[in-house]
């Protein structure tokens, strides 16, 4: 039997994303907005027939205090009744307008991988099928397994505030051929030319990966080094801060092994 090839350096278990609302379901509920002379009568027709649901909406707009006349009502309403709202109020003098986009959760039934982060290419690969030099990553962008096997060349940009631990700190990898130099304060040319990048928390996880999985690159491991003592030295900044700004007795570490998530 061949050996499985796995393709991609990030596989993905489920992610978040804008669609158009075209392409959503007819039941998504799509924010939108009536424009208008609207009364509560309005409203109430517009519940009844369109399942229309006003935002925020007080005791006093159910009741009969509900003002006189309103001349623009927020609210959500199924993507499927949207089309006849519209004609619905257009014979009233009104208007509907909608958000043309919304974000919807994408997830592979069965527990089966996208290849790549939100492309929304699908895979009969699980989690189990994967060589164990990817490593789980999770947080609220990217949540899967990113290969630490292979790499090439790696960046570690430090964030530049330290009232939180790493949650602004990016680590640029490169499979493929060595990461440009950067200037402070120009990221965006790393962003672009590494082909995966952890961030906050997963960055301690992904460098004792690439640590592990690349024994032969010296060169690579001694970036390893460095990044951890940058990464010690950022953790103590975190502890000064909070110790000056909130009297809070944080513990300073010496080493990266006491960094644990």
């Amino acid at each position: 039997m061949a050996k499985r090839r796995f393709a991609s350096k990030f596989y993905n278990c489920s992610y978040d994303s804008l669609v158009p609302v075209r392409k959503a379901p007819a039941d998504r509920l799509i924010p939108c907005t009536v424009y208008g002379e609207i009364t509560k009568e309005t409203v109430a027709e517009l519940k009844d027939r369109f399942a229309f649901q006003m935002f925020s909406e007080s005791a006093k707009d159910k009741n009969e205090d509900f003002p006189g006349i309103r001349f623009s009502v927020r609210g959500t309403m199924p993507n499927g009744n949207l089309k006849s709202a519209k004609e619905f109020l257009k014979e009233k003098e009104m208007r509907l307008r909608h958000d043309k986009s919304v974000y919807m959760h994408f997830e592979i039934p069965g527990g089966y991988l996208y290849s790549g982060w939100k492309s929304g290419r699908k895979t009969k690969i699980k989690p189990e099928d994967l060589p164990k030099s990817y490593v789980r990553i999770s947080n609220y962008k990217k949540n899967g397994y990113m290969e630490t096997a292979g790499v090439v060349d790696m960046i570690y940009e430090p964030g530049p505030f330290h009232n939180h631990t790493f949650k602004d700190d990016f680590l640029y990898i490169a499979y493929k051929e060595r990461l440009p130099e950067a200037k402070q304060g120009c990221w965006s040319e790393l962003l672009e030319a590494c082909d995966e990048y952890a961030f906050g928390n997963d960055i301690i996880n992904v460098l004792k990966g690439i640590e592990t999985n690349n024994p032969d690159n010296q060169e690579l491991l001694d970036k390893v080094q460095t990044i951890k003592s940058q990464m010690v030295a950022q953790y103590n900044a975190y502890v000064d801060q909070m110790r000056q700004d909130f009297g809070r007795e944080e513990r300073y570490i010496k080493d990266f092994s006491e960094l644990e998530w």
